[in-house]
């Protein structure tokens, strides 16, 4: 699997009818069984990165390839291609639309195995992925709480075999101990199922904390890609662009600065507890 992007353009008309560029000559290459965390400010192009990964919306100027197939090619099959790079999006009452959940589930199956057998067999794994309660199978969406609405819409994703799982703000709104759960189970399946995963997030601690590639957008531009440790503790100034380091590494800096012998490149909650605690040991 490969996604690539090749000087990529995007603009769209805002209510006063005026040009936004939402992507500007956007170059970039994403590799099969990756986990990539896209962020930025509000507007800087996340969501318009995303949506043109399958093909939701396509590049005003330039090209992007799926498998080397450019997907403005009126030839190519877009639903085919959304079947295998599936995207979540933030809001998940905008994918749940059926009367229950079992049967939201097996929508994007049913219609791209054409079986009913398998079509729920592949629902009710992808349910039993997200841990979801059993006794809420057959519950209608609207009921949901939030978090069980989260979890109904990757699952609807996630029955039809993707090779690339998307998502917009996977954790927005949950507490810290429904985002490290939700986490925790998307890390189990990409690694368990070598699925590339992309998650967009306004939080740095998530991203330092579960991708290990960063893509930072600045105005429909991309202002940094590497991997995580180098984005986070490198040279790159993100609070120049309105992005708070990542707590931990917040807590590190603060700690060198008061003279404090810590490693300068820990920026997970466990790196940083453990050096902290070195520290602390070596002093007394």
């Amino acid at each position: 699997m490969q996604i690539i992007f090749d000087k990529v353009s995007y603009e769209y008309k805002n209510e006063a009818s005026k040009k936004i560029r939402a992507l500007d000559q956007v170059s970039l290459k994403i590799e099969s069984g990756e986990c990539i965390g896209v962020m930025g400010q509000t507007g800087s192009g996340k969501s318009t990165l995303i949506q043109h990964m399958n093909g939701l919306l396509k590049a005003g100027k330039g090209a992007v390839y799926y498998q080397g197939q450019d997907l403005s090619d009126k030839e190519v099959s877009l639903p085919k291609i959304r079947g295998e790079v599936g995207i979540v999006f933030q809001n998940p009452d905008d994918q749940l639309f059926e009367e229950t959940v079992f049967s939201d589930v097996c929508f994007g199956p049913m219609n791209k195995f054409k079986d009913r057998k398998t079509a729920e067999l592949k629902a009710f794994e992808a349910l039993e992925k997200m841990e979801f309660p059993r006794e809420l199978f057959y519950q209608p969406p609207y009921s949901l709480s939030g978090g069980e609405k989260r979890k109904a819409a990757i699952a609807g994703v996630l029955a039809m075999n993707p090779k690339v799982l998307i998502l917009d703000e996977p954790a927005a709104g949950l507490d810290p101990k429904g985002k490290q759960k939700l986490f925790t189970l998307l890390k189990r399946i990409w690694e368990k199922e070598k699925i590339t995963l992309i998650f967009v997030s306004h939080s740095m601690e998530d991203i330092a904390e579960y991708a290990d590639r960063v893509i930072v957008m600045e105005q429909g531009k991309i202002y940094a890609d590497g991997p995580v440790r180098e984005i986070f503790c490198g040279e790159y100034d993100l609070e120049r662009i309105g992005l708070d380091l990542p707590q931990p590494l917040w807590l590190i800096k603060r700690l060198k600065k008061r003279g404090v012998d810590v490693r300068g490149d820990r920026m997970r909650m466990e790196e940083v507890s453990k050096e902290i605690l070195r520290c602390w040991k070596e002093r007394h």
